[in-house]
C-alpha cells in the first residue's frame, strides 16, 4: 500500500490539499486493505504526526481494521464518523481538506464542513481513481483469478443446457458455482436471457424456459480478494438459423478486429470506432446501443472507459472488456465480452472461455 499511498499524496499535493478524506469503500479498500462496508480514512499531504494516514471506523470492526490495514491509526468512532475525521484533521493542522465529491451526501457534507471549520472542504474528483487505472502485478493476478473462475463457471453451465430450463434457474447455477470454484461471489448480477429476451443488453433472468434454437446469452463475473471479472457469451441451442449465424458471427468478428488493435498509445474510441463501422457495413449497426466497453478492477464498471466519447489513452496495466453487441427487439440479441490486458507491446485476452464461430 505505500507506493499507492505515496502517489496519493503527490495527486493531493498537486490539488493544493493538506488532506483528503477518503469515503468510496472500494477506494478505501484499495488505499488500506480495510474490507469492511463502513469506513473512511483521511490522508496527509505529510505524514507528520502518527503517520499522517487514519482508518476511521466503529466498533463492529476494532479487532478486523488492524488485521486489514496495519499502516493505518485505528480510529473508533465515539459519536460520529464526522466527529472522528474532524479530530484527525485537526492534528494533522489541516486547511484545505479533500472530499470525494461523487461519493458524499450533501447530508454529511455539511456536518463535516461544520466540524471541520476554520477548515475549508474542497470537491475533488478522481484522485483515487486516476491511481486505480493502472493495475500493479498483485491486481493482475487477482484479476486473472476471477476470470479463471469465470471460465471454468461457464464452461460447466454450457453442458447443463438443456429446453425447459429457466432462466432464473440458469443464473441461480452460476451464482452457486462461482461460490463453489473459488469466488467470493458473483461480481454484479448474473444476467441469462434466452431466445427475445437477449434483446434486452441487461435482462432480468425469469421464468421463460429454455427452447431449441434459442439464443442464450450469459453474463457472468467471480470476483475474487476484492477483484472483478467480466464476460458475456452467446450460443445456440442446437441448429442455428442462417439468421442467427449472420448476426453472431458479425459480432464475433467486430470484437475480433478491435482486439486486434489493443496496445499501448492507442485512442480507445478508436476501438469503439473499429467495431461499430463494421457492424454498421453489415447492416447492424443500429442495433449496438452501447460502448464497447468499460474498465474491471475492484469494481465491475471503471476506468478506462471505451467509448466513441472517451478521451483515454491506452496504457500498460489497463484492464477493459471488449463486448459488441446487437439486440433486435422481438428476435433476440448477441454479445461477446472479454477482458483483456494492455501489455507493454499488445495485450492479453483474460477471459479464455471458448467462443466459436456458429
Amino acid at each position: 500500500m505505500s507506493s499507492r499511498l505515496a502517489a496519493l499524496r503527490a495527486s493531493i499535493a498537486e490539488a493544493n490539499l493538506d488532506a483528503l478524506i477518503v469515503t468510496d469503500p472500494l477506494n478505501v479498500g484499495y488505499l488500506s486493505g480495510f474490507c469492511g462496508d463502513t469506513g473512511l480514512l483521511c490522508v496527509a499531504t505529510s505524514p507528520g504526526k502518527g503517520g499522517g494516514q487514519y482508518l476511521i471506523t466503529d466498533g463492529r470492526f476494532a479487532t478486523q481494521a488492524p488485521q486489514e490495514a496495519p499502516d493505518f491509526e485505528l480510529i473508533v468512532a465515539r459519536n460520529t464518523y464526522c466527529d472522528a475525521a474532524a479530530g484527525a484533521l485537526r492534528s494533522q493542522r489541516a486547511r484545505r481538506v479533500g472530499f470525494e465529491a461523487e461519493h458524499v451526501s450533501y447530508k454529511s457534507f455539511q456536518e463535516l464542513k461544520n466540524k471541520i471549520k476554520p477548515a475549508r472542504l474542497m470537491p475533488t474528483k478522481g484522485l483515487v481513481g486516476k491511481l486505480r487505472l493502472i493495475k500493479d502485478a498483485a491486481e493482475v493476478e487477482l484479476i486473472k483469478r476471477a476470470a479463471r473462475v469465470g471460465d471454468r463457471v461457464y464452461k460447466a453451465i454450457l453442458a447443463r443446457l438443456r429446453p425447459g430450463l429457466q432462466e432464473r434457474r440458469v443464473a441461480a447455477d452460476i451464482d452457486r458455482l462461482l461460490m463453489l470454484k473459488g469466488a467470493q461471489g458473483a461480481a454484479f448480477n448474473t444476467i441469462v436471457a434466452f431466445g427475445p429476451n437477449a434483446a434486452m443488453p441487461h435482462a432480468v433472468p425469469g421464468d421463460r424456459p429454455l427452447e431449441e434454437r434459442d439464443l442464450v446469452k450469459m453474463d457472468l463475473g467471480a470476483k475474487c480478494g476484492g477483484y472483478c471479472s467480466d464476460m458475456t457469451r452467446t450460443v445456440c441451442l442446437g441448429r442455428p438459423t442462417r439468421r442467427q449465424q449472420r448476426v453472431y458471427n458479425a459480432v464475433r468478428s467486430a470484437q475480433m478486429k478491435a482486439l486486434e488493435v489493443v496496445r499501448p498509445g492507442v485512442k480507445a474510441r478508436k476501438l469503439d470506432r473499429i467495431a461499430r463501422r463494421y457492424l454498421e457495413e453489415k447492416g447492424l449497426g443500429k442495433f449496438f446501443v452501447h460502448s464497447l466497453g468499460h474498465g474491471v478492477g475492484r469494481a465491475v464498471h471503471e476506468a478506462p472507459s471505451i467509448s466513441r466519447r472517451s478521451e483515454d489513452v491506452l496504457e500498460p496495466g489497463m484492464v477493459f472488456t471488449i463486448e459488441p453487441g446487437v439486440y433486435i427487439a422481438g428476435w433476440g440479441g448477441v454479445r461477446l465480452e472479454d477482458m483483456v490486458l494492455v501489455t507493454e507491446d499488445g495485450c492479453e485476452v483474460l477471459t479464455r472461455a471458448e467462443k466459436p464461430r456458429l
